[in-house]
């Protein structure tokens, strides 16, 4: 979403989500949902890589396990400059990607609600 303050056009920062479960995503987009930033779900890994390369997000939540593409490809796809949390039920994971934060299942909402205002923050 955007917005115009004295003729400058200044856009919100972009909270994304991608998880192949879309009960998880919905879930997700309804709880931390927040006037500071607007969220964008995916369920496709790779529809979300292309639409990452056309508008990066701000802050990036990936699910481990997809198919096509796990969290870890995903992350790599899009490259080092965003902030990324993986979210995952699974203790023995290995990453080739850097993420920020990694988040065991179930995770509370506010910890990820959390991680995103720091991330914000940080890029002001």
């Amino acid at each position: 979403m955007r917005h115009r303050e004295e003729g400058i056009e200044l856009m919100k920062p972009k909270v994304v989500l991608v998880d192949d479960e879309p009960d998880v995503t919905e879930l997700f987009s309804l709880v931390l949902q927040s006037p500071s930033y607007e969220i964008e779900i995916f369920n496709d890994p790779s529809v979300a890589v292309e639409e990452m390369m056309i508008r990066p997000p701000d802050v990036l939540f990936l699910d481990y396990c997809m198919p096509g593409m796990n969290g870890d490809e995903v992350a790599l796809a899009v490259g080092p400059k965003i902030s990324k949390a993986l979210i995952t039920g699974n203790l023995d994971i290995q990453t080739q990607a850097k993420f920020d934060r990694i988040f065991l299942k179930p995770v509370a909402m506010t910890e990820l609600r959390a991680f995103i205002l720091e991330k914000i923050r940080a890029d002001i």
